[in-house]
């Protein structure tokens, strides 16, 4: 799935399972480009 500027694309339960996030390869990098990644880390007590 290719998201325009300024998309933002949610992925949780079985979608973490079964499918790839990443930023396409690319061999040289004409403009700046960011990957954000928030976590949720629980804890067992």
């Amino acid at each position: 799935m290719i998201l325009e500027h300024g998309s933002l694309l949610v992925m949780k339960d079985a979608t973490q399972t079964h499918w790839l996030h990443r930023l396409p390869p690319a061999k040289h990098i004409q403009t700046p480009r960011v990957n954000l990644t928030f976590r949720t880390i629980m804890q067992n007590k």
